[in-house]
């Protein structure tokens, strides 16, 4: 057998689990996903009423503020593309994907603990980042 031929062997491994994925990895990003859609379309719905092409009833309450709903339809468009992007990447297993989900997961339980919000909230935030850090080898 060859150096080169042994490496390869190496390299392969049937029995890896890399490339596979985990069931509430894939819920995670399709929820994430919807999420994301859901904000892109409210940034783009409120883009629309701040510009005055739009213009519904219940945009009306904020007729006051101008220009910051042409600012918050930004905002909340860019975010919404985030999370579209973040769903992509842990639906295709990237490991940046992993990290800013386990990024924002703890902060979120920052936020509860120094909020002192110790209910079911809490509880499913640790045990979200406890699995994405189970299913880690996983990722790409």
């Amino acid at each position: 057998m060859s150096p080169a031929t042994s490496s390869q062997s190496v390299a392969y491994r049937p029995d890896s689990r890399v490339g596979e994925l985990p069931i509430l990895v894939g819920i995670m990003a399709i929820l994430i996903g919807l999420f994301g859609i859901f904000w892109i379309v409210v940034g783009v719905l409120l883009l629309l009423a701040g510009l005055g092409i739009l213009v519904a009833p219940a945009f009306v309450a904020f007729s006051w503020v101008g220009s910051s709903v042409v600012v918050a339809g930004a905002i909340t468009l860019i975010f919404g593309a985030i999370l579209l992007a973040v769903a992509t990447g842990l639906w295709d297993l990237e490991t940046w994907a992993l990290y800013l989900t386990g990024i924002v997961l703890a902060g979120i339980i920052g936020l509860l603990v120094l909020a002192s919000s110790f209910g079911l909230g809490l509880v499913l935030a640790v045990v979200l980042l406890v699995y994405l850090v189970a299913v880690s080898p996983h990722f790409y």
